[in-house]
């Protein structure tokens, strides 16, 4: 690392309060170690020039999660894949000795780990399941891992061919690139090109498809990632510049830097912008603009990017404790190593001072509150868990405390889900993990809704209704649907939220439309009810089930006790 520092400390102080006796740094002062987090200090501590006491503590617990195949794994939660290497977390693990001036250990066994996550065509694979979507973040991670392990990239050519594809792939050619290139995902990518518009605004084009369409846009996370790639292999995007302006046609009026669905058709994604977006979009942007300082600032205004806007965005996401939130969320916005780490070196690409927040709190380590409980456990939750339990508290506490009713807080909940995650296929269960990931689609995150929601004390399950996932909470005695990708709670007559067989049968009666992705997915869907630990009571309610069936009862008892 550089020389040390003094300023800003604030900041500085915040980031070593995350680090643990064993070396490793958490999300936040109080929260167990894990390889993100600890990669995102360095980070942070690095461009601020700060010099770290007993790197080799830090070498050590970065060593400790390392597995037999090469590769490392991520923080101890969940039922399944706890012990899986994963490209994610080795990436955070070279990328953190990197920043020590460590080698990597065991580095042969890394090389051949990452090496067996490619396909033939170049791309490398989705980390744990299913395994055969090539995504632009999970390659990025694997190039940057060779590369800085001295080993040749294989099948460069036909990568670089595969990238600028996802950049081709973008129903609307606004320069993006678009995430994943599944083989059971093509035939919706090949349906939304069939009706995108060829130009500029991109078009709706009606209800048929609409499920295709999060899959063939741009996102930032994946332009980033596939544009860093290709400069890793010495490679360009064609052309460059269109590139730079789907980036900087990404900032919200807010300031800060978004990509996703937002308000088009049916699709509702609150997000008002993002600080791992901001960061990976100022952070490309200088890369293909090839300026730093004054010059950069002035090129980003010449696109279009309010860069006065933007700052004070970034500011604006810092707390009192120090740390910056991932986004400005009046509702809920714990500080996040990842988030202040991007948010720093956001605010040195543009030349902007990290300065003492207003009203600054002392600064502690967060715990549970005494006597707090968590009745509920799931393959969603798994509160006995060293340090689940509190790193999900600190998201839904306000959120309870901001509202009086189940209610409320279930659709608080809803849309802090909306708003912080970002579209992305994701395998995991946990909520925990899903969402230090940042992302998933309609599945993970309505598995993350649920653990929230469990985490708050409200019970709840999974569904699978045709092309599409949401979850149920029970609420005043009853479950209730709520589809998060669409923030959709539907109202019965009586003022109720609606639940997932109330659409269904309405939809048999050939009832008006309740939801917003269509009543037709519920005219056969199965729930995932949690038993209290890593299984489900599985129940299918059919085409021809009724509310008096037998599965429809056993699906929602409080029919039989009403």
């Amino acid at each position: 690392m550089g020389p040390c520092c003094p300023q800003p400390r604030p900041v500085v102080d915040w980031i070593l309060a995350c680090r643990n006796d064993d070396g490793g740094f958490g999300s936040f002062p109080g929260d167990i170690s894990g390889l993100r987090p600890t990669y995102w200090a360095l980070s942070a501590l690095g461009a601020l020039g700060v010099r770290l006491g007993r790197p080799e503590a830090v070498a050590r617990f970065i060593g400790a999660q390392q597995n037999q195949d090469g590769g490392f794994r991520g923080r101890p939660w969940g039922l399944r894949w706890t012990e899986k290497s994963t490209l994610a977390d080795s990436y955070h693990a070279v990328g953190a000795l990197h920043e020590l001036g460590f080698g990597v250990p065991r580095a042969a066994e890394l090389a051949a780990f990452v090496s067996s996550r490619q396909r033939p065509d170049g791309a490398f694979l989705q980390d744990l399941y299913p395994e055969t979507a090539g995504v632009c973040r999970e390659t990025y991670y694997a190039v940057s891992m060779l590369r800085a392990l001295g080993v040749e990239i294989p099948r460069a050519r036909q990568l670089a061919d595969f990238l600028r594809g996802m950049q081709d792939r973008n129903v609307r050619q606004d320069g993006g690139f678009v995430a994943e290139d599944s083989p059971d995902w093509q035939h919706l990518v090949e349906d939304a090109r069939a009706w995108a518009a060829s130009t500029s605004p991109y078009r709706d084009p009606g209800a048929e498809a609409k499920e295709a369409i999060p899959v063939a846009v741009g996102y930032i996370w994946a332009t980033f990632s596939a544009l860093e790639t290709l400069r890793l292999l010495g490679e360009a995007p064609r052309p460059p510049e269109a590139a730079v302006a789907f980036l900087a046609l990404q900032q919200h009026p807010s300031g800060g830097f978004a990509t996703g669905m937002r308000d088009y058709g049916a699709y509702h994604d609150g997000s008002k912008g993002r600080m791992s977006d901001t960061y990976c979009a100022l952070a490309r942007l200088a890369g293909l603009l090839g300026e730093e300082g004054d010059g950069f600032v002035q090129s980003l205004s010449d696109r279009g990017v309010d860069v006065g806007q933007c700052g004070a965005w970034i500011v604006g996401c810092q707390n009192a404790d120090a740390g910056f939130a991932r986004c400005p969320d009046p509702a809920s916005r714990p500080s996040d190593m990842a988030a202040t780490a991007q948010a720093v070196l956001a605010l040195l690409l543009l030349g902007r001072p990290v300065r003492h927040p207003p009203g600054s709190s002392e600064m502690s380590r967060e715990e549970l509150p005494p006597g707090a409980g968590f009745d509920l456990r799931s393959p969603f939750f798994q509160p006995d868990q060293p340090g689940q339990a509190l790193y999900l508290h600190r998201i839904v506490a306000p959120v309870r405390a901001a509202h009086r009713t189940d209610e409320a807080v279930a659709l608080g909940l809803m849309r802090w889900v909306n708003e912080h995650l970002e579209f992305g296929a994701n395998s995991r269960n946990e909520a925990a993990l899903i969402v230090e990931d940042e992302f998933g689609a309609c599945g993970p995150q309505a598995r993350c809704l649920a653990g929230l929601l469990e985490a708050v004390g409200i019970p709840a399950r999974f569904l699978m209704v045709r092309g599409h996932c949401t979850c149920e909470a029970f609420i005043d005695g009853r479950w209730c649907l709520l589809d998060v990708m669409f923030q959709g709670a539907f109202r019965r007559k009586d003022g109720g939220l609606s639940s997932a067989l109330d659409v269904h049968e309405q939809h048999r009666a050939g009832g008006p439309e309740i939801t917003t992705f269509g009543d037709w997915r519920y005219e056969s869907f199965t729930i995932y009810w949690p038993k209290g630990g890593p299984d489900y009571t599985e129940i299918e309610i059919k085409a021809e089930d009724s509310a008096d069936s037998p599965a429809a009862r056993r699906a929602y008892p409080e029919l039989s006790a009403g």
